[in-house]
C-alpha cells in the first residue's frame, strides 16, 4: 500500500521519496546493480551510508556533483530509529525485553508533519512466529527523545539462536531495521545462577493449626488438613514476617491461599488494615469476591469486601 501511495517500490531507493527535491540520476545511480551489490541488496542502509562518506565522494558516487551535501541532507531526514536491547529471565520459557527506541534523524516538518508512526515486531524467524507487535509514535514536540518498552516473550524448545526485533515505517517506503537479538547466554547464565529460582525444598506438610488461631483455622477446616508444598515453603515467611514476595507457581498450585496467609498476617497485625487485591479481570475479580464474601465475610470473621472497576 505504502508503494502504491509514493509510487516506488520497496527495492528502489527510499530517497525516491524526496523525487521534487533531487535529481533522478541520484536514484539511478543508487540503484545501479554493481553499487547495490557492494553491501547487499539493502537500500535503506546503502542510502543511511552516505552519511559515512564526504560530501564530494556523495557527488560523485551519485552523479551529481554538485548536489553532495543535498543528498546527505536528505538522508538524514529519512525516518530512522536506533534500537538497543537487553534481555532478561523472568522463567525458564519466559524472557523480558528493556527496548529503547532512539529516533536519529532530523525532524522536517514539510516531510514528518507533526509526527512519525513505526510498527515493532519481535520475530522468531526460525519458527515462523511473531511474538509482540506495538505501533510507537513518535512527535515533532518530543522529538528527539527516545522511548523505552518492556515486552515479554516466551521461549519455546528446541530454543533458537536469536530473536528479531523488526522496526518499519508506517509511512515511508523501504525506512525499516531488523536487529538480530541473542537471548541463549542469559538463560544458561540465569538458569545456573543460585538466585534464578527457588527450590521447593522437602518439608514436611504443615498442618492447618500452625495458624494457632481458632478463627483463621476454621477457614480451611472442610478443605484440607495440611498446607501444600508451596505454602508450607512459604508459612513463616508470609505469615511470621513483613518480607515481600513474588511467587510465580503454575495454575492450581495454592497462590491465593499463600496471598491469604499474608491477608491473616496484616489483620492479626491491624485489625483495622486493608488489603487490595488486583485482578486482570473483572470476571476474576467478581468471583474472588464472591468466594471471600462467602468465607471471610461469614462469622466469625465478619470481614468486608467490595470491588471497584474502571
Amino acid at each position: 500500500a505504502k508503494s502504491i501511495d509514493h509510487r516506488f517500490w520497496w527495492f528502489q531507493s527510499p530517497l525516491r521519496a524526496f523525487e521534487h527535491d533531487l535529481k533522478k540520476n541520484v536514484f539511478v545511480a543508487l540503484e545501479d546493480s554493481k553499487v547495490a551489490s557492494e553491501g547487499g541488496y539493502n537500500t535503506f542502509e546503502r542510502a543511511v551510508s552516505l552519511l559515512d562518506m564526504e560530501p564530494n565522494e556523495v557527488g560523485q558516487l551519485c552523479r551529481c556533483f554538485k548536489d553532495g551535501a543535498l543528498i546527505q541532507k536528505c538522508v538524514r531526514m529519512l525516518p530512522r530509529v536506533e534500537v538497543s536491547c537487553t534481555v532478561h529471565p523472568i522463567t525458564k520459557s519466559t524472557l523480558r525485553f528493556h527496548i529503547e527506541l532512539n529516533p536519529v534523524f532530523n525532524w522536517s516538518g514539510r516531510h514528518h508533519g507533526g509526527a512519525e508512526g513505526f510498527w515493532l515486531w519481535v520475530e522468531d524467524n526460525e519458527n515462523n512466529r511473531t511474538y509482540h507487535s506495538e505501533y510507537i509514535l513518535f512527535s515533532r514536540r518530543n522529538h528527539p527523545e527516545s522511548t523505552t518498552l518492556e515486552v515479554v516473550v516466551p521461549v519455546f524448545d528446541p530454543m533458537p539462536q536469536q530473536y528479531f526485533i523488526r522496526v518499519v515505517s508506517d509511512s515511508w517506503v523501504g525506512c525499516e531495521a531488523l536487529i538480530p537479538v541473542s537471548f541463549r547466554h542469559v538463560l544458561i547464565e540465569g538458569l545456573s545462577s543460585p538466585t534464578f529460582f527457588t527450590n521447593l525444598f522437602d518439608l514436611t506438610p504443615l498442618p492447618v493449626q500452625a495458624l494457632a488461631e481458632p478463627r483463621y483455622e476454621q477457614l480451611y477446616a472442610n478443605r484440607f488438613d495440611v498446607f501444600n508444598p508451596i505454602q508450607t515453603q512459604l508459612f513463616h515467611i508470609l505469615y511470621h514476617t513483613d518480607t515481600p514476595v513474588l511467587l510465580g507457581a503454575p495454575t492450581g498450585s495454592g497462590k491465593t491461599t499463600v496471598a491469604e496467609l499474608a491477608l491473616l498476617r496484616m489483620k492479626k497485625q491491624n485489625p483495622k488494615a486493608k488489603c487490595v487485591y488486583i485482578a486482570p479481570l473483572k470476571s476474576l475479580a467478581r468471583e474472588r469476591l464472591k468466594e471471600w464474601s462467602k468465607r471471610l465475610g461469614a462469622p466469625p470473621l465478619k470481614w468486608k469486601g467490595l470491588e471497584l472497576s474502571g
